[in-house]
This record gives C-alpha cells, sequence and structure tokens, in this order.
C-alpha cells in the first residue's frame, strides 16, 4: 500500500470551516500520516500560529494540480467543484467533503454523490441530506468535537463579578442580529454584577460598530470590545468567562458551544439544531424556545423573540443557582460525544485505507 498523504481543502479565514479543517490535519498528523492544507482563495494570516504560514495557495510553488498529485486522500470543508471531484476520483484518491448544511445548494447534488464519503457532523444534518438527495449518498457520520480539553470550573472566574463572552465574530455576525447590542446594554443597566466580553470580526456594519463604541463609552469598565483572535487565544476568552451568550439564529458547524463548554463554560442559545445535539437545556446550558423557519435542506433558521432571548439571559444572570448548576455541567456528556467522534475517524480510515 502506498503511503498515505492527507490533503485538506479550505478557505483559509476566520471560519469554522477553517477550524474544522486545521482539527482535520492535527488528527491525520498524530496518526502519522503527512497532512497540508490547500486554499484557493486568498489566506488570512491570523488563523493559527502554527499553520498560517504553511498553507498551499494557488499563487504558491505548488498549484492545486501539483499538490492534488501528492495526496492519496482529499478532504474538503467548503463544496468543491465536481470537476475537481471526478479528477480525483479518477486518479483513485478518497475524496471525502465534511459539510457545513447551512453551505449547501440543490446543485450540490452531483457532487454528494460523486465523493467517497460525505462526512456529516450531526445526525440532524445526515436525516436532512437523506431525506433530500436520497440514501445513495455514502456517509462517515462524526459526532462533531473539536479536540479542546475538557475542563470544568467550580466557581465564578472573578468572583463577584458574573463574566460574559458574546462571540460575534467570523460568520456568527451575520448569523445575529445587531439587537443583541440592546440586550447587552439592557443586562448592563439591570445588573450590576455583570462584565460584557464583545468579540467582533470584519462582518459588522457601521452602525453595529458605532452601537459597540457607545456601549463601551457608557460601561468603560465592564465592556471589553476585541477583534476575533486566533484559535489559541479563543480557547482562552472562553475560559476566562463564566457564560457564552450564542445568539447565532442558524448553524453550520456549531463549534461556538462545543468551544465553550470544553472550556468549561456553559451556554446560553437559541433550542435549534444542531447545536441541541450537545446542548442540553438544565444541564450545561439555557436554551430559548422560538419557531423555525427550514431552508430547502431543512436547515433550521430561528424566527427569533429577542425580548424573549433577553428575559431568560437577564433571569438567568440573576439566579446564581442555576448559573452554578450548568456550570458545574458543563461537560455533561463531552467525554462520550468525543469517543463517538474518534470511533467514528478511526472507522473512516479502515474503511477506507
Amino acid at each position: 500500500m502506498a503511503e498515505r498523504s492527507f490533503g485538506i481543502c479550505t478557505r483559509y479565514l476566520q471560519h469554522e470551516v477553517t477550524h474544522a479543517a486545521i482539527h482535520f490535519a492535527e488528527l491525520a498528523l498524530n496518526f502519522g500520516i503527512p497532512a497540508t492544507l490547500y486554499s484557493a482563495a486568498s489566506i488570512d494570516q491570523n488563523v493559527s500560529a502554527i499553520w498560517d504560514h504553511k498553507v498551499i495557495t494557488s499563487k504558491s510553488k505548488e498549484n492545486y494540480v501539483a499538490w492534488i498529485f501528492e495526496a492519496t486522500h482529499i478532504l474538503w470543508t467548503t463544496p468543491p467543484e465536481i470537476s475537481e471531484v471526478k479528477w480525483a476520483n479518477s486518479r483513485g484518491v478518497k475524496t471525502w467533503w465534511f459539510v457545513a448544511w447551512d453551505e449547501l445548494l440543490p446543485r450540490h447534488n452531483e457532487i454528494a454523490r460523486e465523493v467517497s464519503r460525505i462526512i456529516s457532523p450531526y445526525d440532524c444534518v445526515t436525516s436532512a441530506i437523506q431525506k433530500t438527495w436520497g440514501k445513495k449518498v455514502k456517509f462517515a457520520e462524526l459526532a462533531w468535537d473539536t479536540g479542546l480539553p475538557i475542563t470544568t470550573k467550580q466557581d465564578l472566574v472573578d468572583p463577584p463579578w458574573i463574566n460574559v463572552l458574546f462571540p460575534l465574530m467570523d460568520s456568527q455576525a451575520k448569523r445575529s442580529d445587531q439587537r443583541i447590542i440592546n440586550i447587552i446594554a439592557n443586562i448592563l443597566k439591570n445588573n450590576e454584577k455583570v462584565k460584557a466580553t464583545v468579540v467582533i470580526g470584519t462582518n459588522w456594519n457601521l452602525a453595529a460598530k458605532d452601537l459597540l463604541k457607545w456601549l463601551h463609552r457608557t460601561y468603560p469598565e465592564r465592556v471589553t470590545v476585541i477583534n476575533a483572535s486566533a484559535n489559541l487565544k479563543r480557547c482562552k476568552l472562553y475560559a476566562s468567562n463564566d457564560l457564552t451568550v450564542w445568539s447565532s439564529k442558524y448553524e453550520g458547524l456549531g463549534t461556538v458551544g462545543v468551544d465553550s463548554l470544553c472550556m468549561g463554560t456553559p451556554v446560553l442559545a437559541w433550542d435549534t439544531s444542531p447545536q441541541n445535539e450537545y446542548l442540553h437545556d438544565g444541564k450545561n446550558a439555557v436554551l430559548v424556545n422560538a419557531p423555525v423557519k427550514d431552508n430547502w435542506l431543512g436547515v433550521p433558521e430561528i424566527v427569533p423573540s429577542w425580548q424573549n432571548f433577553e428575559d431568560v439571559l437577564s433571569h438567568l444572570l440573576q439566579s446564581e443557582d442555576q448559573l452554578a448548576k450548568i456550570r458545574k455541567s458543563s461537560s455533561f456528556e463531552l467525554d462520550k460525544r468525543r469517543i463517538d467522534f474518534h470511533k467514528g475517524w478511526n472507522a473512516l480510515w479502515d474503511e477506507l485505507c
């Protein structure tokens, strides 16, 4: 058998699909399998201190064709072109596609049938694709896990303060709503024990940025606004807060919640798929009910009542007992999920190699 070489194609920027690509590359390296990252688009140099300067691009000496000739296995974390998949298949290369279901389009049906395996991060993703595109699509299921160390907290990070994280970076900005800033302002006004850290990215419009500047001027000692940082620094952000408020109305990979729980920080979020496969209301999270509308594939998007979201958040921050309960159970079923993830990963390699 030829030595295995794992090529991963992504769009290398501050996005959860990029963090997924890095996770897969590091898993392969842990198996002793050479792994490389390729980005057809321009890259962001503030994603990972380890990987930023290792990414192969179309402008580098090794273009896509040269790169693909070295790979025995290729994984895409963004939708590939059908011509790329067919060309790789013709060479006997195993082709995998790790799907973020919110990025799927009806025309991707042909690609889904052509790849060796679709890697599905959640049960709901598998069900939606099978229902829409039929059972001829070949799946490998992984209970999505980002691989961060699983930690817990016994108390508030900086008592008596309650430190609350609002991760509104990357794609989270467009998945949320500008009204979350008003909610932050109301929470700070009505609860003097709360401090807020707001993480922003490049997707914020001018009006939202002005609102954040006003918020910081009004509560200079209690509001911190920072730009999206490299992935290791993000871990510290989750770890240094007592609650993550995740206001996204729809999700692809649901990475925010997984990362937060691994760092011992419970989550307040909308009760929707895929995150409610690992966020358990009253255990490691508080989930806010709301009606949903589904897209053509069945990907749900919350039809939000922001007042209800604010009321639930306000009540949680006023209830030290409830916050302590979900904090102590932040690791609920994470060990089992990690075991399931690695079982799926091992089975994938055993089957296709």
